[in-house]
């Protein structure tokens, strides 16, 4: 039995290097550098070979061979190719033919040759197919420019079409074949003839669009092809094409000595630069097949703001509302964020592109409810907070906690909250100040919000990089508080407004080391030195400053208790092992 495995063994191993020897064969034949290439001593018949010192495989050292007597030829058929076209130019230029029927024969000779690299890459002639598509791209692109601006057969419109098809073309038998030197040649020749279109025949709409299609282009395709580099070329040309537009549009009465752009056309190319990113992006995400890369950040951030940013800016610009812009903001920073948590979030290795849906999710519901609503933003922006911070204590979510707090200091800083704190605790008086109702609800709802995640059982499981929401929220619920105090002293004894900021400060120092101590709350030990450092600034900077003895005896006598009572409550038994 043992001898009919080993006979077995044998035989399937003779059969693995019989089909190895085929597969060489096949692709000799395939690729047609046959000439000058021997067998080696295995393939008239299943020998053994010496499995201890292999021998080097011919068929690789052939290729490399080949691959260097071909060049020389490769590059003399591309001479050729090239002085054909110059012929051309050179009947043309001499009368002997009419310059549109030059033109169309140019045209029609770079496309021949998009064939011929099609017909190659075909049959397996990946270097000559190769050439010729850059032999086509070479002959395109400065046929079209001249076309246009020299002899101009071609309208801004016309040049731009022709050149859209002409690469297009190039594009797809480089994505079909997988040439990348045909690809970039194509590509960044489109650029080049573009950008030469627009300053030639400003303001060049329509050269513009093909920047724009031809990025997007090679933005939909880079995760299949590894096309990155070429993202990042085509990405720059389209942002500084769409960006030219809005500004020569936003100019009163247009550029000196040039037409101003169509404004319809301006708007529908920002549509279609931010779309088609920030869709590109958004697909891969969702996708996950491919991971998101800082490509995918910049570009989705500076397409919103050329996109929508310039839209915006023409509609202000023509006196037209931007309610409708920021609604549709807001929707799609929705569906990012449901996408984020309800699709990205339960696949396994998804964090990137949760982080990155997330993320512009949460920009763009800012943005949206900043242009939409106005100054009650704030406001709003405080209640998502809420809502989040709940949401993200029920579900133990860290990305929601985290949002929280950035809708809350986005919120602090649209109502003036930070105002409000600097002059109470600064010692200002501010009893002639209207109250301002905004930035009382969203104090109130920062304080909500802490509590929220105060009181969060899982809490005392988490690691520090999960307590760091809460201990923002709680250094910013004891600002509030603080300031409160400060309020209502300065309301019964408006001579207390210099000293009281000391005296809550230390309130608040005191309260933290008791809920450390009596309740866990290992957040609030943190601050308690550095809310003793502020006190301790705030005296010496504030306070000292105002020369009267009696506010001397104040803040000397609050603060000395406060060092001693908190650092006392700080060694009790409870905090000690937790921390």
């Amino acid at each position: 039995m043992e001898e009919r495995l080993e006979k077995l063994e044998e035989a399937i191993k003779a059969l693995e290097k019989a089909f190895s020897r085929l597969e060489r064969r096949i692709g000799v034949i395939e690729s047609g550098n046959v000439e000058g290439w021997e067998p080696d001593a295995g393939d008239d018949g299943l020998i053994e070979a010496d499995e201890t010192a292999p021998a080097p495989d011919p068929l690789a050292d052939q290729w490399a061979l080949s691959a260097i007597k071909g060049t020389p030829a490769l590059v003399g058929r591309s001479l050729l190719v090239l002085a054909g076209a110059f012929l051309l130019r050179a009947f043309t230029e001499a009368g002997k033919l009419a310059t549109g029927t030059g033109v169309a024969l140019g045209l029609a000779y770079a496309a021949s040759w998009i064939v011929a690299a099609a017909l190659a890459a075909r049959k397996g002639a990946r270097a000559s197919a190769g050439f010729f598509g850059v032999c086509a791209a070479l002959i395109a692109g400065p046929l079209i420019f001249e076309a246009s601006t020299e002899f101009g057969v071609l309208s801004p419109t016309g040049s731009a079409v022709t050149l859209a098809i002409m690469t297009a073309a190039g594009l797809v038998v480089a994505s079909r074949w997988r040439l990348p030197e045909s690809a970039w040649v194509f590509v960044i020749g489109a650029m080049v003839t573009s950008a030469g279109l627009a300053f030639g025949r400003p303001p060049g709409e329509a050269a513009t669009a093909v920047l724009v299609a031809v990025g997007l282009a090679v933005a939909w395709s880079a995760g299949v092809h590894r096309w990155e580099s070429l993202r990042w070329i085509t990405a720059v040309g389209a942002d500084v094409g769409v960006l030219r537009l809005t500004a020569m549009a936003t100019v009163p009465e247009g550029p000196h000595g040039i037409d101003p752009p169509d404004v319809l056309l301006v708007v529908i190319l920002q549509g279609a630069l931010l779309l088609g990113y920030a869709g590109s992006s958004f697909a891969r995400a969702v996708r996950g097949r491919h991971q998101i890369r800082t490509f995918d950040y910049l570009q989705t951030a500076l397409v919103w703001t050329i996109g929508w940013g310039g839209t915006i800016a023409l509609a202000e610009f023509h006196g037209i509302g931007t309610r409708g812009l920021a609604a549709f903001a807001l929707c799609i920073g929705l569906v990012f964020y449901v996408v984020a948590f309800f699709v990205v979030e339960r696949r396994p290795g998804g964090n990137q592109s949760f982080l990155f849906l997330s993320s512009f999710g949460l920009a763009l519901v800012l943005l949206g409810l900043a242009e939409t609503i106005g100054s009650a933003s704030s406001v709003a922006w405080a209640v998502l907070a809420l809502i989040a911070a709940a949401a993200g204590s029920r579900w133990d979510r860290l990305a929601l906690r985290v949002h929280a707090v950035v809708l809350l200091l986005a919120a602090w800083i649209s109502s003036g909250v930070v105002t409000e704190m600097v002059g109470d605790l600064g010692g200002q008086s501010r009893l002639e100040a209207i109250p301002n109702v905004g930035a009382i609800l969203v104090a109130l709802l920062t304080v909500l919000a802490a509590l929220v995640l105060l009181f969060d059982r899982r809490r005392e499981e988490s690691g520090w990089l999960e307590r760091l929401p809460l201990t923002v929220l709680l250094v910013m619920s004891g600002l509030v508080l603080a300031s409160m105090m400060v309020s209502v002293a300065e309301l019964m004894a408006p001579n207390a407004a210099g000293w009281m900021g000391t005296v809550a400060l230390c309130m608040m120092t005191i309260l933290c080391a008791v809920l450390a101590s009596r309740w866990g709350v290992r957040e609030a030990g943190w601050l308690v030195y550095p809310l003793l450092a502020v006190t301790g600034l705030r005296i010496v900077l504030v306070d000292l400053v105002s020369g009267r003895t009696v506010v001397f005896v104040i803040v000397l006598a609050a603060y000395g208790a406060t060092l001693i009572t908190s650092t006392k409550i700080l060694r009790s038994r409870r905090y000690s092992t937790e921390t």
